[in-house]
């Protein structure tokens, strides 16, 4: 591992940070709470029916993983804070 490795895994880190610190400024306001709770009523509260199709349970699968890294950028920026 060279001096370089460690300085780019530091800037990440810093650049990391300041990332959850803008998803949380941005979703700790009023109207991103609601964009939140609107993205939880159409990933995390949707529920298919037993025809839905292989394609579609990943689909859905994929927008509940992003929503949750959402979620856990917000709560790393409150702690960083």
């Amino acid at each position: 591992m060279s001096w370089q490795n460690l300085q780019n895994k530091t800037s990440n880190k810093a650049e990391s940070k300041e990332i959850d610190q803008i998803f949380t400024s941005v979703f700790n306001q009023v109207n991103g709470k609601k964009v939140i709770e609107y993205l939880e009523s159409i990933t995390i509260n949707s529920v298919c029916s037993p025809q839905a199709t292989d394609s579609t349970l990943w689909h859905l699968e994929g927008q509940r993983y992003l929503l949750h890294i959402i979620k856990n950028k917000i709560k790393r920026g409150n702690t960083n804070e």
